[in-house]
């Protein structure tokens, strides 16, 4: 039923009426809901062409994109005996990342991290470790994401990869243990949003900060973070 298809983002539609495959020439990564059925999909382009690189379903009445994090119903098990979730951008991070045995490995879909993802992640573990590239733009979604987890009272670290690599390469190049340096060298979430303010104006670090401040859910950690805030900015 091709009514049902366009509803559930398989197919589009033209100008003229006429269907078409959504994820024709391109790679499919299904996406599956904590029942482990198949809710949406995402489609990485195979051929050079001129085209965006990933696309994903759009939302449908059995898929909010803010809400789900791709690989959840596989990684559940190995978050909960590890007691942490490793959190990242792509596909191929979260495939790669269990390819060499993190079995606690998620990822966002298409967007920055939403607060109902972070509600559905807390339900397993209050511990996360945020990979993101090194560069301008990573650094600034590991920011914006450590400032939603521990506003809302989690734990973070923040793994950052080295200049021009990816999750993908460095494993496959250089193998677990610069990978394991690098978690266990991670910056815990504070102290990476300490060290990103030190790089910003005065008055843009004291107005994050004050906002931060603002947003932290559990009055009982605010003076905490005031504490560490003025510290390490020297106010």
């Amino acid at each position: 039923d091709m009514r049902l298809a366009a509803e559930a983002g398989l197919v589009g539609r033209s100008d003229r009426g006429s269907v078409y495959d959504r994820f024709r020439g391109r790679l499919i990564f299904p996406i599956k809901n904590l029942s482990n059925q198949v809710i949406a999909f995402g489609g990485r382009i195979i051929a050079d062409e001129d085209e965006a690189k990933y696309i994903n379903s759009s939302d449908t009445p059995i898929y909010k994109k803010g809400e789900h994090l791709y690989g959840l119903a596989q990684a559940r098990k190995g978050i909960t005996v590890k007691g942490r979730a490793l959190l990242t951008e792509g596909y191929m991070d979260v495939l790669t990342l269990h390819q060499f045995g993190y079995d606690n490995a998620v990822g966002v879909l298409g967007t920055a991290l939403t607060p109902d993802q972070i509600k559905r992640l807390s339900g397993f573990t209050s511990q996360l470790t945020l990979l993101f590239d090194g560069d301008r733009a990573g650094r600034k979604a590991a920011l914006r994401s450590c400032e939603m987890l521990l506003t809302r009272g989690l734990a973070c670290t923040v793994v950052l990869m080295p200049e021009g690599e990816d999750i993908d390469s460095l494993l496959r190049t250089q193998g677990t243990d610069i990978f394991e340096d690098l978690r266990r060298n991670a910056p815990e979430g504070m102290a990476f949003c300490v060290r990103c303010l030190r790089d910003m104006a005065p008055r843009e670090a004291v107005d994050w900060a004050r906002e931060f401040l603002r947003q932290v859910e559990l009055p009982e950690l605010v003076s905490r973070f005031a504490s560490t805030l003025s510290t390490g900015l020297g106010l």
